[in-house]
């Protein structure tokens, strides 16, 4: 071997284990030569012609090795799907639904690479998946249908890709963008610049739900999903180019949806209430509407609650908690039992003796509904997926104001410590967190406030026993102003005064300010102001919004990326204007309430019990600000959801 380098024949005979060296190299390039060859090799056996496999056949152990499952998983084949436990190809972009990521993986998008020619080899695991031959799902449903038919008909699919990511959503999520508002908010991750795309994609959901419904089972059954694959894979496309041509299909449907809508966004008797800090929807009218019509007023949201005239009223969990969603931060999934108790307790004795009660689905199954059933009549599963306007909703004891104050009061106590991620959470994990709450604590809590009438707090809230103090401490003034580095844009002098001898522990009363990160001078992002907060302790967060509110606060500890909370009791908030008003630590003997600082890619917060009594998202644009245990501070900002005018973090030493 070491004749092939006969530069380095003295090293290697003064040195024998420098031997090892070139067949290293030797090896490497063996390697290489393997993987180029393999990759032309599969580059000369591709199809350029693809098929669905039914997955009967695939479960039968056929064409396995050239298939590649979409929309589920399987325990030895690779995936293109959404669900989670997938084995999707490394590097493939991200999508919310299958659709997506099929028409990510196959290079429906002009920036993805493309399956052909030499790029095979060079466009990684996505181009290499997509040669297989045959596709496979093991049910039939929006989705599904169109991560298949995608797959196989990828230059029709290349040509209506938003049309198609956008099914895939109404489908999957239910979310129809029928509006140019909730285009322009949500319809970047599915491509659409304008409404009349997602009208176009609502007809051909209704066609296809249309004819599903009069030719074959119910949706989501799964013992006739082939017949349904091999009956609309040869015709959608010729649908696809002319929807208006199958009009007496799906004109019906549409109707439907497109009046509930309406009704919904503007109608005297309907109402959409949003508490965005717990992902909940609350949707008000009198009758049950179509699912659609529904649910595309809650974008951005996880649970719903609707609520129809003689308190009739139904719970869902979305699919955005069963599937990975990465165009925005998912909360986690909550197991709906201890709400039911709770319901269960108030409800009226002449239900009870009718044998009707709150029924809590498995947190597992794909969309919980919590729905007050008769324990003899449950719903059939067709029922359960099925339009809210093909099931009986039974009339409960329950006020309308009281359904919601519960509602709220359960999500809210379960957030505490916990923050939305992109991605959602794993199935382990939501078990893990649903261990750790103490849910009979929040059950007896809620029960006794319900008892004693207290448990519709102000403004329709519910105060869940937590503790507020009315007595914040009144931000005092230092006898003298402390060096600055430079003028602030945002403080006042006398502002200054009152952060340096209110705000800041004793030791740092008169330390000098240096202005580390200015939004007028270092731009609106995260990044960069975790970048100039690099090991720097004792900062002062100072933010004002639109509404003309100064608030902010003081943190101890670096601020840096970080999974958890951290920081120390010296952490304080504060409002400089309007009131001049300081919150500190609300220490509570044996009580976990140590949640100072939480930082991460999506955003950072200062507290975070109950709510953070400071959040920013990591545009640094929009914030919230809420009642906080942490601090016993209320909202500090012009209102809980704000926008940010002006931002800086001050270093005191």
């Amino acid at each position: 071997m070491r004749y092939l380098f006969p530069e380095f024949r003295p090293a290697f005979e003064a040195h024998p284990v420098g031997i090892i060296i070139p067949l290293c190299l030797a090896a490497g390039v063996l390697y290489a030569m393997y993987k180029v060859l393999a990759s032309l090799a599969a580059l000369k056996n591709r199809s350029t012609t693809f098929y669905y496999l039914p997955w009967e056949e695939l479960q039968n152990g056929g064409h396995e090795s050239d298939t590649v499952v979409t929309d589920c998983t399987h325990p030895t084949a690779p995936t293109l799907s959404h669900h989670k436990g997938h084995k999707n190809p490394h590097g493939l972009k991200t999508a919310d639904t299958s659709t997506g990521i099929v028409l990510n993986a196959t290079g429906a998008q002009a920036s993805r690479l493309k399956a052909t020619g030499a790029q095979v080899f060079l466009g990684g695991e996505p181009a290499a998946y997509c040669t297989r031959r045959y596709i496979s799902a093991n049910h039939f449903d929006v989705d599904s249908f169109l991560s298949v038919w995608c797959y196989c008909n990828r230059d029709q699919a290349r040509a209506h890709a938003p049309v198609l990511r956008h099914m895939a959503r109404i489908g999957d999520f239910r979310e129809a963008l029928l509006s140019p508002e909730l285009v322009s908010a949500h319809g970047a991750e599915d491509g659409l610049t304008n409404v009349r795309d997602a009208f176009t994609a609502l007809k051909l959901c209704c066609w296809l739900n249309s004819l599903e419904k009069r030719m074959f089972t119910a949706p989501y059954e799964s013992k006739d999903a082939t017949q349904k694959f091999n009956y609309f894979l040869p015709i959608f496309g010729s649908v696809l180019e002319d929807p208006e041509a199958a009009w007496d299909v799906w004109s019906e449907e549409y109707k439907a949806v497109v009046g509930g809508f309406d009704a919904l966004s503007g109608g005297q008797s309907c109402s959409v209430d949003v508490h965005k800090s717990v992902g909940l929807a609350v949707l008000r009218a009198p009758e049950p509407m179509h699912y659609y019509a529904l649910f595309s007023q809650t974008c951005g949201c996880d649970y719903v609650l609707s609520m129809y005239d003689d308190n009739r009223y139904e719970l869902e969990c979305k699919y955005t908690q069963f599937v990975q969603v990465h165009s925005r931060p998912v909360a986690p999934r909550f197991d709906l039992t201890p709400l039911a108790t709770v319901l269960n307790s108030i409800e009226g004795d002449e239900n009870k003796k009718a044998g009707m009660y709150w029924v809590a689905p498995r947190f597992t199954d794909s969309g919980p509904v919590l729905r007050l059933e008769s324990s003899t009549e449950r719903l059939t599963k067709a029922q359960r997926y099925g339009h809210p306007t093909g099931r009986q909703i039974a009339t409960s004891a329950i006020p309308h104001s009281v359904m919601s104050a519960v509602v709220i009061s359960f999500l809210e106590f379960g957030m505490q410590g916990l923050r939305p991620r992109r991605g959602g959470f794993s199935w382990d994990e939501l078990h893990r967190i649903h261990q750790d709450v103490p849910w009979k604590k929040w059950v007896n809590a809620v029960l006794s406030e319900h008892e004693s009438g207290e448990l519709l707090g102000r403004s329709g809230g519910v105060e869940s026993g937590r503790r507020f103090s009315m007595d914040a401490l009144p931000l005092e003034p230092a006898t003298t102003a402390p060096p600055l580095s430079e003028p602030s844009r945002i403080l006042s002098d006398s502002a200054v005064r009152m952060l340096a001898g209110t705000a800041l522990p004793g030791h740092l009363c008169f330390g000098a300010w240096r202005l580390a990160f200015c939004s007028a001078r270092d731009g609106y992002s995260l990044q960069q102001l975790y970048r100039k907060a690099a090991g720097l302790s004792h900062t002062l967060l100072v933010v004002q919004d639109t509404g003309g509110h100064v608030f902010g606060a003081f943190a101890s500890e670096p601020w840096r990326v970080h999974p958890r909370f951290y920081g120390t009791g010296e952490t304080s908030v504060f409002q400089v204007h309007p009131r001049q008003l300081l919150w500190r630590w609300n220490h509570v003997h044996g009580a976990t309430n140590d949640y100072f600082q939480f930082s991460t890619h999506e955003g950072l917060g200062v507290g975070g019990a109950g709510h953070f009594a400071v959040w920013l998202d990591n545009d640094l644009f929009e914030g919230s600000s809420n009642d906080c245990d942490t601090f016993a501070s209320r909202c500090l900002a012009s209102s809980p959801d704000f926008h940010v005018q002006a931002l800086e973090l001050w270093h005191v030493a």
